[in-house]
């Protein structure tokens, strides 16, 4: 399924991509840098903020542009070809006219806003009396292909999704005061889908949750026999409910699934 997304005058047609190869594009350096990162911390007596952030207390969840060569290995593994990668980078900017990847991010976030996120404070309060601690923003990707084939242009977007958050305990200045409210938030990670800001973000998002249904579908066709296709199935199951919350959040109707 393709859509078109204009940019800086060039019409990209807009692809979906299957799992193996967006978890490639997905360890790329410049995305697994705001997958997950810290967005907030106390260290007992200030708290701060890691990187922009509104004074609503929202982080910007930023689009993602990289340039990716995929190479599949022997056994279906999917490595990357930098060379390739590079000579793609260097033709999109190029024809695009954008003089750096910020610059084309940017005038892709002219079309597709950048989402943004409240971070979730108000449960980790009582931690603040027995311990220093962090905030740990996880996000998740959909990953679209960007194809100009008569430029033979290339491009990868990674469009944030969901995201989630996890405390992480620092120094422990009072044990006792700390263990009751440490059970309570034991495998506590709040989870949110993130609502699109544009025509043109929905557009896109739908045509990445699209091939994640597909991708599930095919995952339910090859379970194993036995405890490990039990396991496998409830995850598959948990993965089916979070994808709805997405495409609700980006009004789209429920899959039909046959």
């Amino acid at each position: 399924m393709a859509d078109r997304l204009t940019i800086n005058g060039i019409a990209f047609d807009v692809l979906s991509v299957p799992a193996p190869i967006g978890a490639a594009v997905l360890r790329d350096p410049v995305v697994a840098q705001v997958r997950t990162r810290v967005v907030w911390s106390w260290d007992g007596a200030v708290a701060r903020f890691h990187g922009p952030v509104t004074e609503q207390g929202a982080v910007p969840l930023a689009n993602a542009l990289v340039f990716f060569a995929p190479v599949v290995l022997k056994g279906g593994a999917v490595a990357a070809d930098p060379a390739k990668a590079k000579r793609q980078g260097e033709r999109f900017l190029e024809a695009t006219g954008a003089v750096s990847v910020p610059e084309a991010v940017k005038a892709i976030s002219g079309i597709v806003p950048v989402a943004r996120k409240v971070v979730p404070l108000s449960p980790y309060e009582a931690l603040k009396p027995s311990c220093t601690f962090e905030l740990v923003q996880g996000t998740d990707y959909l990953v679209v292909q960007l194809v100009e084939r008569a430029k033979e242009l290339s491009a990868w977007l990674c469009l944030p999704n969901r995201v989630s958050y996890r405390h992480k305990v620092g120094e422990v200045r009072d044990p006792e005061a700390l263990e009751p409210v440490a059970a309570r938030l034991d495998g506590y990670e709040p989870s949110f889908a993130v609502p699109a800001r544009s025509r043109a973000a929905k557009g896109l998002r739908r045509i990445g949750l699209e091939q994640r249904g597909r991708d599930l579908l095919q995952a339910q066709k090859v379970l194993p026999e036995g405890v490990g296709g039990a396991v496998a199935r409830d995850n598959l199951a948990r993965a089916a409910l979070r994808l709805e919350e997405e495409r609700q959040a980006i009004g789209l109707a429920p899959r039909r699934v046959n």
